[in-house]
């Protein structure tokens, strides 16, 4: 239940609370990048998180080795990028 918690408060909370709240004190020019690479890899890579952690016997070995190599993939995608 931790590990859910901290899923949502680091992928989701923050993320949109930082952008929001620094948008309401300045103006915040978003990179369309961001909008097309990056927010729909966060928003698939949490949705896949839950799925996992869903099934109630927590986050495996297979499964978190997955999110392991897509999050390399990600980030050598974005380097490129």
């Amino acid at each position: 239940m931790l590990a859910m918690g901290n899923l949502l408060g680091s992928n989701i909370t923050d993320p949109l609370a930082s952008f929001g709240l620094g948008a309401m004190v300045s103006s915040l020019e978003v990179p369309p990048l961001v909008l097309r690479f990056d927010i729909p890899v966060w928003g698939a890579a949490t949705v896949l998180a839950l799925g996992f952690l869903s099934r109630g016997r927590g986050l495996t070995r297979a499964p978190a080795a997955l999110l392991a190599v897509i999050f390399a993939a990600y980030s050598a995608l974005r380097l490129m990028l």
